[in-house]
């Protein structure tokens, strides 16, 4: 964010919030002129403090309110993204949160191999005579982590 600015007594700056004259400090945040009680987030209507904020539509928001307004919130974590977002799997994720199902180190590639929605790196890839990761049930035939017939308990 622009560091608090002060109006000088001969000009007149108007808030891009409330359209009123501004003298003393004012924020100056996407070119305009903010008085620093008006520079608030458009979701949470709290005071933008940090340097961490965007705008969408002419709209200021923390950069965290505007990941959860996008519903960029991570998959595994729950908290929001307002960095880089990896895609996987059919949701988003953080990523140092987008780990292998077996070594749990980052996935930093595209390539990556998953089994029941569980990702791992290719070289992690489990072999299909390990143990499945949940218990056999004698419901489900064949099972469907190993594709081996269940045998009742």
């Amino acid at each position: 964010m622009s560091s608090p600015s002060s109006a000088s007594a001969g000009g007149c700056l108007q808030c891009s919030r409330c359209l009123k004259p501004i003298s003393g400090t004012f924020v100056r945040a996407f070119g305009m002129p903010w008085h620093d009680t008006c520079f608030l987030c458009g979701r949470c209507g709290m005071p933008i403090r940090d340097a961490k904020y965007a705008s969408e539509k002419g709209v200021p928001y923390h950069g965290e309110c505007l990941a959860m307004l996008r519903g960029e919130v991570c998959f595994k974590c729950g908290k929001p993204i307002t960095g880089t977002v990896t895609t996987a799997l059919n949701e988003k994720w953080h990523p140092d949160c987008f780990t292998c199902g077996l070594c749990n180190l980052p996935i930093l590639t595209s390539q990556f191999s998953s089994r029941d929605g569980i990702a791992y790196h290719i070289h992690c890839q489990l072999p299909t005579e390990l143990t499945p990761a949940r218990p056999c049930s004698p419901a489900r035939r064949p099972c469907s982590p190993c594709a081996r017939p269940c045998s009742p308990p």
